[in-house]
């Protein structure tokens, strides 16, 4: 468990490929139901999220990433590498969650307590998660590049326009149930 942990961590400084994975669909799901639970655990317990918001983003962003990488290995003919590709992202994902767990609870905490958003702490934290988000970018972009064997910035495009679709099928999910 250790060895896969400093994987996902090497990965995420760029020293290590996705390809590295097996092909293993248990690996897939075991990473899949940790990273569903880390994920609720932290947005439900740690942040303070609704649970309905948080069960939305969850299922649409991992359905989203899940799809758009089954297209991705099947139009570049390179379907054995769906598993790992997608055992890259989730375990890579599950890193970020933990590192920026902190500056969200901390926002969430200033806008609970309608404390001056302008303040250093608060304005820190927003540009602490802007950082992760764009290394974020950069891992799924290098994830994706190796897995489809296209270029790093192809593969930047892909990981940043399943981010803006996930965003927008959110929206959208929200706006039409009322939210």
């Amino acid at each position: 468990m250790l060895k896969l942990i400093q994987y996902f961590f090497e990965l995420c400084c760029f020293f290590r490929s996705p390809a590295e994975l097996p092909p293993s669909p248990f690996m897939f799901f075991t990473l899949l139901l940790a990273y569903m639970g880390l994920y609720l655990a932290i947005d439900l317990l740690y942040i303070g999220q609704n649970w309905i918001w948080s069960m939305v983003w969850m299922v649409v962003g991992l359905n989203i990433y899940m799809l758009v990488t089954m297209a991705i290995m099947t139009f570049k003919r390179v379907v054995l590498r769906i598993f790992p590709t997608l055992c890259a992202l989730l375990g890579a994902r599950m890193l970020m969650l933990i590192i920026q767990a902190p500056p969200e609870a901390l926002m969430k905490a200033v806008e609970e307590a309608g404390l001056d958003k302008a303040g250093w702490q608060y304005r820190l934290a927003d540009s602490y998660l802007t950082f992760l988000w764009v290394w974020w970018w950069f891992i799924a972009g290098r994830i994706f590049a190796h897995a489809a064997e296209v270029g790093w910035l192809l593969g930047s495009a892909i990981a940043l326009a399943i981010q803006a679709l996930t965003l927008a099928a959110v929206m959208g999910i929200f706006k039409l149930a009322g939210f």
